[in-house]
Order: structure tokens, then C-alpha cells, then sequence
């Protein structure tokens, strides 16, 4: 299971992901269990990676070859959209005709965080054979995305555990980042 959490939290923008790596389309590679999943593209931008190893490589690559082109929300949007569609289609080029594609696992996703101008903001990328989604977005404080960990309820379980300390939050009952550090480890 893989899972990566991102939420916009007052002056911040927090990115959280799992570590383990496993590369679908060579049987003889080992999962990793220590890689690095966050990605640094900017000082403005940090994206998790997530799905098809060979998939999200190709397009973080292309996102750090372009870290501070694009200023708008829509436009860092468009360029990693863009990029998650260039590599599924190199990748495409070496899949065996009888791959099923239809597989659950076969999918990419990049998780975007980080500011335009003093805007935070997220998105959230999924990629597969289908017809592409568009992205998910969120600028508001407390605005939140989830990709992943769908096997155990972690999108749900994240969900309810941050709105009820969020709440209690408001009463002045935890301190936000104990709030944070706890949400996540029991979605994880």
C-alpha cells in the first residue's frame, strides 16, 4: 500500500508520504523501503510521487527540467499534468500488447504542494488508462488531498480524524501540528 497526504495548514503547506517503492514492470527489482517519494522541484514546490515507479520518474524528471517557468496555479498544473501524460506514454511504448491495463495498479498519480505568490495550494493528479480525470485542487487553510491507502479506509480515516481534532482545535484543546502528526499516523 502507498499512501501520500498533503494539507494547507496556516503559512504552510505539508506533504507527507510512505517510503516503500516497488517497480511493477521489473519482476527481478526488490521493493525499496526507504525512498524518497517527495520531491523538491522549486523553492515555490514539492510534489509526492505516487503509483507506477516508472511512470512518475519520467514525469518528475520533466518537472524538474522546468522548476520556474510556469507562475500560475493553472499553469504548474497544466505542465504536471502534462508531464504525467508524456511518461505514461513513453512507458506505453515498452508494455507488452497483452498487458492489462485495466489492472487497478496500473496507474500514476503526482500530488502537488506548494505556493504561487503567497497562495497555497494542492493537486492532485491520478493517472490511468481511462479517461482522464481532471485534477483535484484545493487553496483554502485546511484544505486537504489523499491519494492512496484505499485498502485500509485511509482517505476516510484521515478525513474524520482531522475534522474532529480540527474541531477541537477551534476550542483550543491541541496544538495544530499534534494534530497533524496524529491524523497522519492513523491513516498510515
Amino acid at each position: 500500500m502507498s499512501i501520500g497526504m498533503t494539507v494547507i495548514i496556516p503559512s504552510a503547506v505539508v506533504l507527507v508520504a510512505d517510503s516503500r517503492m516497488t517497480w511493477p514492470f521489473d519482476a527481478d527489482k526488490p521493493p525499496a523501503d526507504n525512498s524518497k517519494k517527495i520531491h523538491v522541484i522549486s523553492d515555490e514546490l514539492a510534489v509526492i510521487s505516487f503509483g507506477v515507479t516508472q511512470v512518475t520518474n519520467i514525469a518528475i524528471g520533466l518537472l524538474q527540467n522546468r522548476p520556474n517557468l510556469e507562475k500560475s496555479i493553472q499553469a504548474i498544473v497544466t505542465n504536471a499534468e502534462n508531464s504525467i501524460h508524456v511518461a505514461w506514454e513513453s512507458v506505453c511504448k515498452c508494455l507488452d500488447e497483452d498487458a492489462d491495463k485495466s489492472h487497478p495498479s496500473m496507474r500514476a498519480a503526482l500530488v502537488l504542494g506548494g505556493f504561487s505568490g503567497m497562495q497555497p495550494y494542492l493537486a492532485g493528479i491520478l493517472r490511468d488508462f481511462s479517461t482522464p480525470k481532471p485534477p483535484t485542487l484545493q487553496n483554502k487553510h485546511f484544505g486537504y488531498i489523499v491519494l492512496g491507502g484505499e485498502s485500509v479506509d485511509a482517505p476516510d480515516v484521515f478525513h474524520a480524524n482531522l475534522l474532529s481534532r480540527l474541531e477541537k482545535l477551534n476550542h483550543g484543546i491541541h496544538p495544530f501540528s499534534d494534530i497533524l502528526v496524529e491524523t497522519v499516523l492513523n491513516a498510515a
